[in-house]
């Protein structure tokens, strides 16, 4: 008789969320709504499977794979003191990078979850951005652990630009 197999527990619990949001039409944080809470490898590809890719997505959609105890806004105490290392590429080139970064986040070592709290995708118009949040961005070697952590993850050229921006200065 064969041993049933147990589900690949995941490093971090993690959530989805999604958000649309219309300048204009809502608060922003009204708009953000959490999809489902993720624990294991299966969970994740049981809800990604059904995800629409970011190139389908309206503008004005985010989703974001966030650790579970963190909400994605900039004043939960996870996030207020940290910032966000930012990638933009064109939509019709972002759908394979971004699977690989939320492959990279599940699939990360605990080395990697000690300052990052969560990934986001944003569709604009013509482009989309992702982000890396971090709960600080003022220390180096941090700047540089993560900076070579996406560029092993996403396979991009070591000298692909990268934004930082910092929450705490950004309000």
């Amino acid at each position: 008789m064969e041993k049933e197999q147990q589900p690949l527990k995941l490093t971090h619990p993690l959530k989805f969320w999604y958000q649309r949001f219309v300048k204009g039409e809502d608060r922003f944080e009204d708009s953000l709504h959490p999809v489902a809470d993720i624990a294991t490898v299966e969970d994740f590809w049981a809800y990604y499977q059904h995800f629409k890719r970011p190139s389908e997505l309206a503008v004005g959609s985010y989703i974001y794979l966030f650790k579970k105890e963190v909400k994605p806004v900039w004043e939960d105490k996870h996030n207020e003191k940290g910032g966000a290392f930012i990638l933009r590429f064109a939509r019709d080139k972002c759908n394979r990078i971004w699977e690989d970064i939320l492959l990279g986040f599940i699939s990360a070592q605990e080395n990697v979850y000690a300052q990052l709290n969560g990934v986001r995708i944003k569709i604009k118009k013509d482009y989309a951005e992702m982000d890396f949040w971090v709960s600080t961005v003022d220390d180096e070697k941090v700047l540089e652990f993560y900076q070579d952590w996406i560029v092993k993850v996403t396979n991009l050229d070591s000298d692909t630009p990268l934004e930082v921006i910092h929450f705490h200065t950004e309000q």
